[in-house]
């Protein structure tokens, strides 16, 4: 489990530093306020940090006593990446169909 802890942590902070580089660019070209565009980037980035928070905190609480913990443990972080993807084209399509029409 604490190989569990340990690992989520340290790829949350460096896919969370990461995402949020990249997506000032994203942000500041869809938005034009460029206030806002940062504003909207650091919302993103605060809920990236909740959600991936909340995946671990369930995942440890539910933690399984299983032979092989280093398997249920890398399964646990490829279902929060895959959630975060998910939830990440969902939020950018969400994004263009506001701008689109706010046009």
């Amino acid at each position: 489990m604490e190989i569990y802890l340990v690992l989520s942590l340290v790829i949350i902070g460096f896919v969370g530093i990461k995402l949020f580089r990249l997506g000032s660019d994203w942000c500041e070209e869809l938005i034009t306020d460029l206030s806002l565009s940062r504003k909207v980037n650091v919302v993103l980035l605060v809920l990236f940090y909740l959600f991936n928070a909340g995946v671990v905190l369930v995942s440890v609480f539910v933690w399984e006593d299983s032979n092989n913990q280093l398997v249920y443990a890398f399964s646990r972080i490829g279902l929060a990446m895959l959630c975060i993807g998910f939830l990440h084209v969902f939020n950018i399509i969400w994004i263009l169909i506001f701008f689109h029409f706010k046009q």
